[in-house]
């Protein structure tokens, strides 16, 4: 299945729900513009207006090491009033930036701007959008090329929602009245967990009327998931962790 860019941006819009005439806050933190003009493009075919912050982790670093502490402090300054003009956010999420490799005093000054703004936006609950872009950094740790990235996740990305909804719905069937669960995780590990009366819930990658009046604002492409709370004090038995490409964890 050949999957482009431009049919991803065209799902984004629809997953984020945008509405014609509104400001999108388009955060790229990916730094790959071919995919960040198909968003706002798709933004704006759908008659509303992309308000693009471009701060991938290579940009945020040489800004860090560059700009006056003063400046720094203050980067927050006309990014609030466009934050308060919002009405949904998209992130096109890349690799995290290394805040240990910058200077410290910096990296604070930022941060603290930056928490002003995560304030705002959730004091006004903003529907929120988590899109994972492939970029070069995360495929040189997996020992993949971006091609290579791409090709693994771009049809997950390109998912529709009836067919999420279709997969969901049968899980849930499944597990329906069941209240314990075993989690087997290999290297001869167990968790037993207790659900108990506590709810499952779903991420189908649209934030719907349905989801705002129900309190979820957020959701994530890929999409996909289903989760739930487990009752702590019935929770025993531990987890194995292996991560391709990081630190294998007990």
């Amino acid at each position: 299945m050949r999957v482009v860019w431009s049919e991803i941006a065209e799902q984004i819009v629809h997953g984020l729900g945008v509405q014609s005439g509104e400001l999108i806050y388009v955060h790229d933190h990916s730094g790959r513009f071919e995919i960040l003009t198909e968003v706002l493009l798709a933004i704006e075919l759908a008659g509303a207006t992309p308000l693009p912050q471009i701060d991938p982790a290579d940009y945020l670093h040489r800004l860090w090491a560059g700009a006056s502490t003063d400046y720094l402090s203050q980067w927050d300054r006309h990014r609030l009033v466009w934050m308060k003009q919002a009405d949904r956010i998209v992130v096109l999420a890349g690799t995290v930036p290394d805040f240990r490799s910058a200077p410290s005093q910096s990296v604070q000054a930022w941060q603290t701007a930056e928490e002003r703004l995560v304030s705002v936006e959730n004091e006004r609950l903003l529907p929120f959008l988590l899109v994972g872009i492939p970029t070069v950094q995360r495929a040189q740790q997996l020992g993949l090329s971006l091609a290579d990235l791409d090709a693994h996740l771009l049809p997950s990305l390109s998912v529709t929602v009836e067919v999420l909804k279709r997969h969901i719905d049968s899980v849930l069937q499944a597990l329906s009245g069941h209240h314990q669960f075993t989690i087997q995780t290999g290297n001869g590990s167990e968790l037993h967990v207790t659900q108990g009366d506590r709810q499952w819930l779903s991420d189908d990658g649209v934030i719907d009327a349905v989801d705002r009046a129900a309190g979820a604002i957020a959701s994530n492409m890929p999409a996909g998931s289903i989760y739930t709370t487990v009752i702590e004090s019935e929770t025993h038995g531990s987890c194995f962790r292996y991560h391709k490409g990081g630190p294998v964890e007990d």
